[in-house]
């Protein structure tokens, strides 16, 4: 199983006098969503596909999900997972998906910092600590192995939110 984890776009700064009162609903900027679109664009160009689209629950998380739906496979439904909710366990995640999905799916994980970053250093690396993290709007693709009491996966590929950007415009 593939999992691909990808960090939601810009959101409005916790800072600003706009910025909704609850974390759970501070949504993408128009930049966020601008760049959102191109990098998805981008995943198209270079073909990733999957099987699923599971997001955080968060506003942001769900609005990132959406737009990569949109471009990537439009007649997918987008799945809310609460277990990639900030705070999320990479080995309860990782477990609960191998009991759901095929072994040859790739599932389209759509979540925060500094989790997401944990995640895959936990699965690829077996180090949770390692100095890894996403920017947002990144992706990472990690292949899982057997499915075991911890399971682990090597790290396939990375891709900035640049490099994905620049995937869509040609």
């Amino acid at each position: 199983m593939n999992l691909l984890f990808l960090r939601h776009g810009i959101a409005i700064d916790r800072e600003d006098p706009k910025c909704p009162p609850n974390d759970f609903d501070r949504a993408l900027t128009r930049e966020g969503i601008r760049k959102m679109n191109e990098a998805a664009r981008g995943m198209r160009a270079l073909g990733i596909q999957f099987d699923a689209a599971l997001s955080s629950p968060l506003v942001r998380a769900r609005q990132t999900t959406e737009i990569v739906v949109k471009h990537c496979k439009p007649t997918l439904k987008v799945e809310i997972f609460e277990d990639l909710a900030p705070g999320m366990n990479a080995i309860v995640v990782a477990r609960l998906l191998s009991k759901k999905y095929p072994k040859d799916a790739t599932i389209l994980l759509v979540g925060h910092e500094p989790d997401f970053g944990r995640a895959v250093a936990t699965l690829a690396f077996g180090a949770p600590d390692a100095d890894f993290s996403l920017k947002k709007g990144g992706l990472a693709c990690v292949e899982l192995g057997a499915a075991g009491a911890t399971p682990r996966g090597t790290l396939l590929w990375l891709l900035t939110p640049a490099l994905l950007r620049a995937a869509g415009m040609k």
